[in-house]
C-alpha cells in the first residue's frame, strides 16, 4: 500500500479541498488530461484512494479549526466594542476598542485568516482577547 501521496495527487485534493468540481480539479492536477470524460472517470477513482481519502478528512478538520477559532475571533471582536463608538475619547479602555476594532478591518476579508497556519491565527486571536496587555 503507497503511503505517500504524489504531487499530482496533493494538487488534486488541494482543489477539491478549496471548491473545485473533481473533475476541474483532476485537469488542473493532471493537465495532460484532454478529455473531460476521462477526467471525470479518474476523478472519481482518484477520490475514493484510501490516501486521498484520509489526506481530505486532514484538510477538513483544519478547515473546522479554522472555522471554530474565527466565530471566536468575531465574538471576541464584538464584545470588545463599545455599543456606542464615540471617536477621540481618551479613555484607555476606547482605545483598546479602537485597536481591536481597526485589527478586525485589517484580518478581514476572511481569506487573509484562511492563508495564515494555526499558529499564527492562534496568536493573533490571543492578542485580541480582552485583558491582554497593550503592546508597546
Amino acid at each position: 500500500m503507497q503511503n505517500r501521496l504524489t504531487a499530482a495527487q496533493e494538487r488534486f485534493i488541494q482543489a477539491v479541498a478549496h471548491g473545485a468540481e473533481p473533475t476541474a480539479a483532476y485537469q488542473t492536477a493532471y493537465p495532460r488530461c484532454a478529455s473531460a470524460r476521462t477526467a471525470s472517470l479518474s476523478a472519481s477513482r482518484l477520490l475514493n484512494h484510501p490516501g486521498v481519502q484520509r489526506r481530505l478528512v486532514e484538510l477538513d478538520a483544519v478547515r473546522l479549526d479554522r472555522n471554530w477559532i474565527l466565530q471566536r475571533l468575531r465574538a471576541v471582536i464584538e464584545r470588545a466594542l463599545p455599543d456606542e463608538i464615540r471617536p477621540g475619547e481618551p479613555d484607555a479602555v476606547a482605545r483598546r476598542h479602537e485597536q481591536v476594532a481597526l485589527r478586525a478591518l485589517e484580518l478581514n476579508p476572511v481569506s487573509a485568516v484562511t492563508d495564515l497556519t494555526d499558529d499564527e491565527l492562534a496568536a493573533m486571536l490571543a492578542d485580541l482577547e480582552p485583558g491582554t496587555p497593550e503592546s508597546a
